[in-house]
């Protein structure tokens, strides 16, 4: 029984860390996408290496402009994500503690 209440622990894990990464992954491109409508691709480029407080403001700047909730939820809602993974992963493993 231990064994499977670990494993469920696991594959929980591993399924909420892949939902945060493709919320980052969502957010990334969707924020380059807003970077280079206003200024043009070689800022987006560039902005995603030297300039990643656009990236950090894309989110507002989208929901101020736009009133588009989508990108701070992928941007800022991933960390929260994980750690409910990680939170749940934890209480089943301590279910199971010798």
């Amino acid at each position: 029984m231990k064994f499977f209440i670990n494993l469920i622990g696991y594959i929980l894990l591993v399924v909420f860390c892949m939902i945060a990464v493709a919320m980052t992954f969502y957010s990334l491109f969707y924020s380059f996408n807003i970077v280079a409508s206003l200024f043009g691709s070689v800022v987006a480029y560039i902005s995603l290496i030297f300039l990643p407080f656009l990236w950090g403001a894309t989110p507002l700047y989208a929901l101020f402009a736009y009133g588009d909730w989508t990108l701070l939820l992928f941007s800022y809602g991933a960390i929260p994500v994980a750690m409910i993974g990680i939170g749940i992963s934890g209480f089943l493993s301590s279910l199971v503690d010798d």
